[in-house]
């Protein structure tokens, strides 16, 4: 099971339907939205691990300002540009932007299902990394509080022995019982 939360914006509801079925079939979590002014509205509010936008959309937000209000949110998010109107300098600019990817519609399915393969496994090592990084804050955390309390013990053991006001022998039991704490 493909464990991502895929935005899927496209003004044209045919390829936003077929995009749909298409990846829930494969497992995906999808969402979809018909402009960019209502995508970049719910990426605002809403977490997703992919965002999957058409370039060219009516009103006033098309796919570069959907790729721009995702980076601004995490620049994190991988964001695919998808066009039927490909151009180098069209993908240039996204890629510019932060684009992660930029398929040409219509795109092939095994080729999405690449590339989104691709950011599941990525995502998926982040997630590693980050756990591996909060083991290792929780072991320094615990590593500290441990010196702390040996520095806490050596500090009364060194008071016990250094108590000229008691005899050797009383000093070194207390020391005993101590070291025994």
């Amino acid at each position: 099971m493909n464990h991502l939360n895929i935005a899927v914006v496209d003004d044209d509801e045919d390829i936003r339907g077929y995009t749909k079925a298409l990846l829930e079939k494969e497992g995906y979590e999808i969402v979809t939205m018909a402009s960019g002014d209502e995508a970049i509205e719910k990426i605002a509010e809403n977490d997703y691990d992919v965002v999957l936008t058409d370039l060219m959309m009516p009103g006033s937000a098309d796919g570069l300002a959907v790729l721009e209000a995702v980076k601004k949110k995490d620049c994190t998010i991988p964001v695919i540009i998808m066009t039927a109107y490909a151009s180098i300098d069209s993908a240039i600019q996204a890629m510019r932007m932060g684009a992660d990817d930029y398929l040409c519609k219509p795109f092939n399915t095994e080729e999405l299902y690449l590339r989104l393969e691709k950011i599941g496994r990525d995502k998926e090592q982040r997630e590693i990394l980050d756990g591996t990084e909060q083991n290792k804050a929780q072991a320094m955390h615990d590593l500290q509080m441990m010196v702390a309390k040996l520095q806490h013990k050596f500090n009364r053991l060194e008071q016990a022995l250094t108590n000229k006001n008691v005899d050797m022998e009383k000093r070194l039991n207390k020391a005993l019982k101590i070291l025994d704490s």
